[in-house]
C-alpha cells in the first residue's frame, strides 16, 4: 500500500468524522433558523478558518482562472447545501446521513464521465453491497417518523431533498477531484466556502431573518468544523482517486446514529445498525482493494 493512499485514507476518515459532527449542528441550529440563514452561516463563519489555512500555506495566489473554474462548483455547492440544511430540519440525522449514501455510491460514475478516470470492479461490486446496506440502513424509517410525532409529508419532502442534495454532492465532488491537485487544498477550501457565500446572500435575505444571539456560538463552531473537515477532503481528494476516496462516506453513518442518540434522543433502529456494518464492510474492501491496486499489487493466482 503507497504512502500516498494510506495518508489519502486517514485523510478521508477523517473528514468525514468532523463533517458528521458539523451536521449535528446544523440540525441543531435547522430547528430554529430559516434553512439558508443556516446554509450562509455555515460558508461565512467557515471563511476566517479557510483564510487561516490559506495563509498558512503560503498565500497561494487565486486567479481569475480559478475563479471562473470555480463558479460553477460554487453555485452547486451553494444549492447542495441550502437542501441538505433543510432536509437535517425535517428527519432524523442517521436518515438523512443514509439517504446521502447515494452520492458515494454514483461519485466512480459520475467521475468516469466528467474525469474520465477508469471505473474498476471494487468500486462496481461496493457500491452495490452499499446500496443493500443503505436499504436496509433506512427500511422502516418513514414509519418510525410518523410514529414519533414528526409530519409524515414534510418527511417525504426531506428525502427528495436529499436524494438532489446527493445528485449535486457527486457533481461537485468530480469538480474538486478535477481542481485540487491543480490549484491546491487551500485555494479550493478558501473558494468552496467564499463564493457559496456569496451566492447565499441575496436569498437568506430574502427568505430569513438574523439569526438569535444564543445560535451565534453554534454558528462559529459550525464554521471551524466545516472548514477543517474540507481541508482534510480536500487533501484526501489530492492524494487519491475519486473512487477510492468516494467509499469513506459511507462511514457517517455511525457518527450520525451517534450523534442522533447523544444530542437528539434519536434510537437508532436494529435495521441502522445492520445496514452500517455492511456499509463499512464494503467501505473497507473497496479502500483494501483499491489501494492494493494502484501500488500494482496482483492477485494471487
Amino acid at each position: 500500500m503507497q504512502r500516498s493512499h494510506i495518508a489519502a485514507l486517514g485523510f478521508g476518515l477523517g473528514g468525514i468524522a468532523l463533517f458528521s459532527g458539523m451536521d449535528a449542528i446544523i440540525k441543531h441550529l435547522s430547528s430554529s433558523e430559516h434553512a439558508l440563514v443556516v446554509a450562509l452561516g455555515r460558508y461565512v463563519c467557515a471563511l476566517p478558518f479557510a483564510l487561516v489555512i490559506w495563509a498558512r500555506a503560503g498565500r497561494p495566489s487565486v486567479t481569475l482562472e480559478m475563479l471562473k473554474a470555480h463558479a460553477l462548483r460554487g453555485a452547486i455547492i451553494a444549492t447542495a447545501g441550502a437542501l441538505f440544511m433543510w432536509a437535517l430540519g425535517v428527519m432524523p440525522l442517521a436518515d438523512a446521513i443514509t439517504l446521502s449514501f447515494v452520492a458515494p455510491l454514483i461519485i466512480p460514475f459520475v467521475a468516469a464521465v466528467m474525469l474520465k478516470e477508469r471505473v474498476r470492479m471494487a468500486n462496481v461490486v461496493a457500491s452495490g453491497v452499499g446500496f443493500v446496506g443503505a436499504v436496509i440502513a433506512v427500511s422502516g424509517g418513514g414509519d418510525a417518523a410518523v410514529a414519533s410525532g414528526r409530519d409524515g409529508a414534510l418527511y417525504q419532502l426531506g428525502v427528495l431533498a436529499m436524494l438532489l442534495f446527493s445528485l449535486l454532492y457527486a457533481v461537485q465532488v468530480s469538480l474538486l477531484r478535477s481542481r485540487a491537485e491543480r490549484d491546491g487544498s487551500a485555494i479550493v477550501g478558501v473558494l468552496g466556502t467564499a463564493l457559496p457565500a456569496l451566492l447565499l446572500v441575496a436569498p437568506a435575505a430574502a427568505f430569513g431573518s438574523v439569526p438569535a444571539t444564543a445560535s451565534l456560538p453554534f454558528f462559529l463552531g459550525m464554521g471551524a468544523i466545516g472548514a477543517m473537515s474540507l481541508w482534510m477532503l480536500t487533501e484526501a481528494y489530492a492524494r487519491a482517486e475519486a473512487q477510492v476516496i468516494a467509499p469513506l462516506e459511507f462511514t457517517a453513518l455511525p457518527w450520525a446514529a451517534l450523534f442522533g442518540y447523544a444530542f437528539f434522543a434519536e434510537v437508532p433502529r436494529v435495521e441502522l445498525w445492520l445496514g452500517a456494518a455492511i456499509i463499512v464492510a464494503a467501505c473497507l474492501w473497496s479502500g483494501w482493494r483499491n489501494t492494493r491496486d494502484a501500488a500494482g499489487i496482483a492477485e494471487a493466482p
